[in-house]
């Protein structure tokens, strides 16, 4: 059973939020990520879902955005 995830990030250049995808994945994790649109983690291969947190969005709306996109 895979188990969905979402991260959000506010941070474009923590390498932690693009390594953290791959740890979660082994782990059985399904991920999905929600940053700003220069974040490195963005280019994760193992993030199944990604959202740009546009820089004047409120977290509830950008949340919101994510989920309205399944």
């Amino acid at each position: 059973m895979n188990r969905r995830v979402l991260m959000v990030s506010t941070a474009s250049r923590w390498l932690r939020t693009a390594r953290m995808p791959r740890s979660l994945a082994k782990a059985g994790f399904r991920a999905a990520l929600l940053a700003p649109r220069d974040s490195i983690g963005l280019r994760s291969r193992y993030v199944e879902r990604k959202a740009v947190l546009r820089h004047d969005s409120e977290p509830l709306e950008a949340t919101l955005a994510l989920r309205n996109e399944a």
